[in-house]
C-alpha cells in the first residue's frame, strides 16, 4: 500500500527514477514485512488499543447528519396525511401541515441503495416506492421503514414511479439511453409483469388511467403510447409535433390526456378521437411535470423555466403563475408538481435541491424546504461550531447539539469557508468572485475583498491570522492583509481554476492545487516573496501536515503522496482509492490523514504517524455523492472527530459512538 521513491531531479519539480532488480526484491520483502506488521496492528486495534490512531479509526462511525440534502421528487398521500420527499440522502416523510417539524421517518440514502431519484406513495398510504440512481426500486412500509420488496431490472436511474389507482401495480421509467423501458410490477409479489421497450427513443414519463387498466408513456421523439395492461397490447398512439414528451397526466375521468413537451407547450388530447383539443402557451422551456386536481378542473404544470402554472381546463383564462416572474427564476428548474388531496396546495421540487409548497387560491408560498448544498465545511478552533458553505448562505451549526445556530446570507453559492485561528472571523469564497469576512459573534459582514474576476473556489487563513489566501476560477492565488483588507500579492502560474489552498504550520509556505495540464499540479509558494518553491505534478488537492515539512496531495489516479519538502522527495505513497480524490485533511497532530473520493463516495482514514506504521486504517461510507471537503474537529468532543461535506447536500459528523 505504500512505496518510497528517491528524488533525482533538480529545479522546482520532482522527477523519479526506476528501481533496479535488487531494489525491487528488497522492496517486495519490505512490503511483506510491513503487511505482516500492519496485520498485527490491526488485530491489536480490533481488540482495543486505547487512543492510538489505528484503534480509534477502526471504530469510527457516522454519528450525525446535518441538512436536508438535495431534493429530487415529492409525493402526497391520497389522504393528505404524509408528504414524501426524496433526494440525495434518502427519503423523508413530512407532516404536510408543518414542514418545519422534523420528518416522522427518515430512510437513509445508504439504506435504500444510493441517491434517490423518484418516489411514489400507494393510494392507501401504507407503502412507499423508492427508485435510485442504480436502477433499483425498493418497496417499504411508510411507517416502519421495513423493506417489503426489491425490484431489479432497470439499468439506468429510475426517474419516475407511479402506483395504479388500486395500488396493485407499480409502473417505473428509466430515461437513460441504455434503458428505454417502462416496467410494470406486481406490488404484492414484487415481480415484473410487463416490460415495454421503446426501440429508438428514451422514455420520459408514465401515467395510469383512472380505471387502472391502461398506462400511457411519452418518448423523446414526441410520441404518446398507450397500452392495455391485461392484454399487453398498444391501444392508442398519438404523435405530438412539439418535440419530446417529458410529462403527461390523465384527467380523472380518463377521457383526456395532458402532455408537456420540450417546446414549453402544454397540450390536451381527446383520447376517443385521438385529436388535439387545446394548447396552453406560457412556458418557454421543457415542461417537466403535469398533474390534474381531483375533479379535473385545474391542471398544474412545472417547467425548467422556473415556474409552476395553474391552468383552468377548458377555459382561455390566463394561468396562475407561481414563483414570480419565471425569467428571473430560471435557475430553479422545477422538476415536477403534485397536488394536495384537497386541491388547495401544490408542491414542486427544484433541480437545485429545494422544495416549495404554494397555496393555489392566492398563489402565495406556503412553506419550503431549502436545499442544503454543502460545498465546503470548516470547524472553529475550539471545536464547537461548524460552518457550511451552501447556496446563498453560510450555515453555522452547534456540533454538540447538532442544531443550526444561524445563517449568514450571501449573494450566491459559497464554495469554501474558513475560520480565523482565533475563531472570531469567518472567510468565504463565492460565485460572485468576492472574498468576504464575517464577524462570527454577530453574523455581520466585516469586509468584502474584490480582485478575483471569476468565482472564488478556495480560502485559507495563515496560522497567525494576518494573511488570507484565496484561489479562483480565474486561475490566480491572491494574498490579502486581514487587518486592512488590502491585496498584498497576486500569484500567477496555474493554467486551470485553483480549487484548494493550505498554509504550512508556521505560515511561511502556501500550497495551491489546480487541474493544470489535465492531471493537476500543486504549487508551493513562499508567502513572503511570492516565489514558487516547488511544483508537485499530477495532483489537484492538497493538505499540509500541521507541524512537519510534509504536504499531502492526491488527484485523478486515486494515489496519495505525502511529500517531504525539506528533502525534496516523496515520504509516503498511499494507494486505495479507485478514482479521483476530491478532499484531504490531517487531524490536529498529523497522525491521521482523511481523504474523500468521487469514485465510491467513501472517506479513507490513513495512519500517518510514521513511515513504519503508515497505511489505511478505516473506510467510512454514508454519502451518496462526491465528498467535497473534510475538516477534523479539535478539542475534547466526546464522540465527534471529523466532518465531511458532500455534493449530496449533507454534512456528516463522524466519531466513536458511546458504548
Amino acid at each position: 500500500m505504500l512505496r518510497k521513491k528517491t528524488h533525482i531531479g533538480t529545479s522546482g519539480t520532482f522527477r523519479w527514477a526506476y528501481h533496479d532488480t535488487k531494489d525491487l526484491l528488497f522492496f517486495l520483502f519490505l512490503r511483506l514485512g510491513t503487511f505482516l506488521f500492519l496485520l498485527t496492528l490491526l488485530s491489536l486495534a480490533l481488540g482495543g488499543c486505547g487512543a492510538s490512531p489505528v484503534g480509534m479509526a477502526r471504530k469510527v462511525r457516522p454519528v450525525a447528519m446535518l441538512g436536508h440534502g438535495r431534493l429530487e421528487d415529492t409525493a402526497w398521500s391520497d389522504h393528505g396525511q404524509a408528504l414524501a420527499v426524496a433526494g440525495s440522502i434518502g427519503v423523508q416523510i413530512y407532516d404536510p401541515d408543518d414542514l418545519s417539524k422534523e420528518p416522522r421517518t427518515l430512510l437513509q440514502g445508504m439504506n435504500v441503495g444510493g441517491w434517490v431519484q423518484s418516489v411514489a406513495l400507494s393510494p392507501d398510504g401504507r407503502l412507499i416506492a423508492i427508485g435510485n440512481n442504480a436502477g433499483v426500486i425498493r418497496l417499504r412500509d411508510i411507517e416502519t421503514g421495513e423493506e417489503r420488496a426489491v425490484l431489479e431490472g432497470h439499468t439506468g436511474w429510475v426517474n419516475h414511479l407511479v402506483f395504479s389507482p388500486d395500488g396493485a401495480h407499480l409502473a417505473s421509467v428509466s430515461g437513460f439511453i441504455n434503458d428505454r423501458t417502462v416496467r410494470l410490477w406486481d406490488v404484492a409479489t414484487g415481480t415484473q409483469q410487463t416490460m415495454i421497450e421503446s426501440e429508438t427513443w428514451p422514455v420520459q414519463s408514465v401515467a395510469f388511467r383512472s380505471d387502472g387498466e391502461v398506462i400511457a408513456f411519452g418518448t423523446a421523439d414526441g410520441s404518446i403510447h398507450m397500452w392495455h395492461i391485461a392484454s399487453g397490447e398498444e391501444v392508442t398512439l398519438l404523435k405530438s409535433e412539439g418535440g419530446g414528451i417529458y410529462s403527461l397526466a390523465f384527467s380523472p375521468d380518463g377521457r383526456t390526456i395532458a402532455t408537456g413537451a420540450n417546446d414549453g407547450t402544454v397540450r390536451l388530447w381527446q383520447i376517443a378521437t385521438r385529436s388535439l383539443s387545446q394548447e396552453y402557451q406560457g412556458h418557454h422551456k421543457i415542461v417537466t411535470g403535469l398533474a390534474f386536481n381531483s375533479d379535473g378542473t385545474m391542471l398544474a404544470s412545472s417547467s425548467h423555466d422556473g415556474s409552476v402554472r395553474i391552468w383552468t381546463v377548458g377555459a382561455d383564462a390566463e394561468p396562475l403563475v407561481l414563483s414570480g416572474d419565471d425569467r428571473e427564476n430560471e435557475e430553479q428548474l422545477m422538476q415536477g408538481v403534485a397536488w394536495s388531496p384537497d386541491g388547495t396546495q401544490v408542491a414542486t421540487v427544484c433541480e437545485d435541491g429545494s422544495m416549495y409548497v404554494w397555496q393555489v387560491q392566492n398563489g402565495e408560498e406556503h412553506t419550503s424546504l431549502p436545499s442544503d448544498l454543502a460545498y465546503g465545511v470548516t470547524v472553529s478552533p475550539d471545536g464547537k461550531t461548524l460552518a457550511v458553505g451552501s447556496k446563498n448562505a453560510i450555515y453555522l451549526w452547534d456540533i454538540a447539539t447538532r442544531t443550526r445556530l444561524t445563517s449568514l446570507p450571501a449573494p450566491g453559492p459559497i464554495y469554501r469557508v474558513a475560520f480565523s485561528p482565533d475563531g472570531t472571523m469567518l472567510a468565504s469564497g463565492g460565485a460572485d468572485a468576492t472574498v468576504r469576512l464575517w464577524n462570527v459573534a454577530d453574523g455581520t459582514e466585516a469586509a468584502m475583498l474584490e480582485g478575483h474576476t471569476e468565482p472564488v473556489r478556495a480560502v485559507a487563513f495563515s496560522p497567525d491570522g494576518t494573511v488570507l489566501a484565496s484561489g479562483g476560477t480565474d486561475m490566480t492565488v491572491r494574498l490579502w492583509n486581514v487587518p486592512s483588507g488590502e491585496e498584498r500579492a497576486v500569484l500567477e502560474g496555474h493554467t486551470e481554476p485553483v480549487r484548494n489552498l493550505a498554509f504550512n504550520g508556521d505560515g511561511t509556505l502556501l500550497a495551491s492545487a489546480s487541474s493544470d495540464n489535465q492531471n493537476g499540479a500543486v504549487w508551493v509558494w513562499e508567502v513572503e516573496s511570492g516565489n514558487v518553491q516547488h511544483v508537485l505534478p499530477g495532483h489537484n488537492v492538497v493538505a499540509f501536515h500541521p507541524n512537519q515539512s510534509l504536504v499531502a496531495s492526491a488527484g485523478m489516479d486515486g494515489t496519495l503522496y505525502i511529500w517531504d519538502l525539506a528533502k525534496r522527495e516523496v515520504w509516503l505513497e498511499l494507494q486505495g482509492h479507485r478514482g479521483l480524490v476530491t478532499s484531504l485533511a490531517f487531524n490536529p497532530d498529523g497522525t491521521v490523514l482523511a481523504s474523500g473520493s468521487s469514485a465510491n463516495f467513501g472517506i479513507f482514514l490513513w495512519n500517518t504517524g510514521s513511515q513504519a506504521e503508515a497505511g489505511q486504517i478505516a473506510t467510512l461510507y454514508a454519502h451518496t455523492s462526491s465528498v467535497w471537503d473534510l475538516a477534523f474537529i479539535p478539542g475534547e468532543m466526546s464522540d465527534v472527530m471529523l466532518a465531511s461535506a458532500s455534493f449530496d447536500g449533507s454534512v456528516r459528523l463522524w466519531g466513536v459512538p458511546q458504548e
